[in-house]
């Protein structure tokens, strides 16, 4: 369904009657109008700290460069500044230590400008690849009725608390966390569906691996069980 944003305005509206079709305002979609910082950082700030009150006036449909945009810009921004407290504090990790014992291989910070290098492509597949399996999860919780593309812009805007990321050392798991929960928020609202349909949705992946993963080791010890090897 084709929808129409009103002219720019400091505070998003949303109207309908009888006679006219819902209107969506979200500040990045009308950059051109309001400037590319302005329209950034308001966005930025309502999908951050008011999500519901943001996808309410968000369309399921339209815009997709726009919230793809907008998703690649903080994922780029957050990643990079990560990956350079990362440069600087690499020689404190442990971790490292204990992986080159396990697997002979020594990571330097070769592996991090490689990673910095690669970042834009890891961004974008993360987005649609994000995208592709959370809509399917959301079909088979009967909560998907607005489409894949609104599954799409819920997890692009979703990628506002990523610039937490840019905390060092605590920032990350903030803005894994706080993203979770506004990608969660937007289905709910994209989708119109209830808050208990989409959490199971979100969740689903999660178990569905973690069930593969049981599966898996269950049948290597049944395997080693059988052939008489001990480990």
């Amino acid at each position: 369904k084709k929808v129409s944003a009103p002219a720019p305005q400091d505070s998003p509206s949303t109207f309908s009657s009888p006679d006219t079709e819902p209107e969506y305002y979200v500040h990045w979609e009308d950059r051109e109008q309001l400037g590319f910082l302005r329209a950034f950082s308001q966005t930025w700030s309502e999908v951050t700290f008011r999500p519901a009150e943001f996808f309410r006036n968000a369309s399921p449909l339209g815009h997709f460069g726009s919230a793809l945009l907008f998703a690649f810009i903080t994922g780029m921004v957050s990643t990079l500044i990560s990956l350079f407290w990362q440069y600087q504090f690499w020689g404190s990790f442990s971790e490292m230590e204990q992986f080159k014992e396990l697997f002979g291989v020594e990571l330097g910070r070769d592996f991090l400008r490689m990673m910095a290098l690669f970042s834009p492509f890891i961004v974008i597949i993360s987005i649609f690849f994000a995208s592709f399996v959370y809509h399917l999860s959301l079909l088979i919780s009967g909560s998907g009725r607005s489409g894949w593309e609104a599954t799409f812009r819920a997890i692009c805007y979703s990628y506002g608390p990523r610039l937490f990321d840019c905390v060092p050392w605590c920032g990350g798991l903030i803005a894994g966390v706080w993203q979770f929960v506004v990608m969660i928020i937007g289905w709910r609202e994209l989708h119109n569906s209830s808050t208990a349909r989409v959490v199971l949705a979100a969740f689903l992946p999660f178990l569905v691996c973690c069930s593969l993963l049981a599966v898996l080791v269950y049948q290597f010890a049944a395997f080693f069980s059988n052939s008489g090897i001990k480990i």
